[in-house]
């Protein structure tokens, strides 16, 4: 397991990495070392509208079987960042362990020991736009990632596990490219958008 720190506009001074490193490797409590790839935490320091929000800390955890935990949080200090996003973090493995390691059959334990045979590499490519051809609308960036094909429950527990709002799939049953998200106004609702060609 590796561990990466980056900061964006502000220094990574020895307390703030000894810190990150404390709190990461309190996962290790929730679920076993070997089954974490590749922990990155990302600090940021930026001048929100909210003027008490000075820092934002993003946390996200490779795991085997491509499945990625992510975290944000935006505070005051970059130590209280790091503790809501880490607490976010522990949050998700709970999750995570309830959802998916009761599924796991033998066909895909031994597809997940022959992927932890290969070093996991960062696929998701953020492409800053150039702003003067953009200027009407607001496109700040464009991000690409690979696109996995699975089923319409496991789209939406990974979209859960990433606590995003949508989670671009390709879907088993038709093979077709899909976009599963959270409804507006409840809690346990959830939509899919298809393609027509």
């Amino acid at each position: 397991m590796s561990l990466i720190i980056k900061t964006k506009h502000c220094a990574l001074i020895p307390s703030l990495q000894e810190y990150i490193e404390k709190k990461t490797e309190k996962f290790h409590s929730f679920i076993e070392e070997k089954e974490i790839q590749k922990i990155e935490v990302i600090i940021e320091q930026k001048d929100y509208k909210d003027k008490a929000t000075a820092y934002k800390a993003q946390v996200t955890l490779w795991l085997l079987g491509n499945t990625i935990l992510r975290a944000e949080e935006k505070q005051s200090t970059t130590n209280a960042a790091i503790d809501l996003a880490a607490k976010k973090i522990e949050n998700q493995i709970g999750r995570y362990k309830g959802r998916f390691q009761n599924r796991i059959r033998h066909d895909r334990a031994e597809k997940i020991k022959a992927e932890s045979k290969i070093a996991l590499s960062d696929n998701s490519n953020e492409v800053d736009l150039d702003q003067s051809l953009f200027e009407s609308i607001l496109v700040k960036r464009t991000k690409q990632f690979p696109v996995e094909a699975m089923s319409i429950e496991e789209a939406v527990e990974r979209m859960e596990l990433l606590d995003h709002n949508f989670f671009v799939f390709l879907n088993n049953s038709n093979q077709k490219l899909s976009i599963t998200y959270k409804r507006t106004n409840t809690d346990d609702e959830y939509g899919i958008i298809e393609p027509q060609w």
